[in-house]
């Protein structure tokens, strides 16, 4: 395991950003109707973000997704999806880019991903900074991040090097089309979130 305590100026970008103690990733509020929306301005420093990267990594690895996995996103852009697109890259998971067939998915709408082979782990994106567990969910193959997140461990679950903006290559998302009133985040989207941590800049998500 890879502590989060060593404060650090040099080095992988992710330990950069643990060491921080700085807003590395804010979410300005949105309407109250808005889904993907907060209802009051969130502010998480480097190391809260490597935090919930760390828990979601190690959720990962625990339902068998890992080295070489493809996964996908089909979230809207909020402080959540990118931490725990942060995790997937923490695992050593690989983005599900157009062509690929991913092993899992990211999503907060389970039922538009039925292939019984791609795991599904469906996110309910807060209003706050807690992940909000509604219940068991209704098909047990679904894994609900809210109810097994806060059980994972707060160190990474190995080196990060590997975690850097070339590491997500240029290409289209495998998601389902979307229509809903927020912007759904990308992998392209991510990498322009590691390429602004890696300059030092804050990342700053707005409805």
């Amino acid at each position: 395991m890879v502590s989060l305590s060593a404060p650090r100026s040099t080095g992988p970008l992710v330990l950069r950003l643990a060491s921080s103690p700085r807003p590395a990733l804010v979410q300005e509020p949105g309407a109250p109707d808005e889904p993907g929306a907060v209802d009051q301005r969130i502010e998480l420093s480097g190391r809260v973000t490597v935090n919930w990267a760390a828990k979601f990594a190690g959720l990962l690895g625990a339902e068998g997704i890992g080295a070489g996995d493809a996964v996908a996103l089909d979230l809207p852009v909020h402080w959540l999806s990118h931490a725990l697109a942060l995790g997937v890259l923490c695992a050593e998971a690989e983005p599900a880019l157009e062509g690929d067939s991913p092993a899992a998915v990211l999503t907060d709408r389970p039922e538009a991903w039925p292939d019984p082979s791609v795991a599904v782990f469906a996110v309910a994106l807060p209003r706050g900074l807690e992940p909000e567990f509604d219940g068991p969910a209704a098909d047990p193959a679904v894994v609900d991040v809210a109810a097994e997140i806060r059980a994972q461990p707060d160190a990474l679950p190995g080196p990060v090097d590997h975690v850097r903006p070339a590491s997500i290559p240029a290409g289209a998302d495998v998601a389902p089309d979307d229509d809903g009133p927020r912007p759904r985040l990308t992998w392209a989207g991510v990498r322009a979130a590691l390429e602004a941590w890696d300059a030092g800049r804050v990342v700053t998500v707005r409805p």
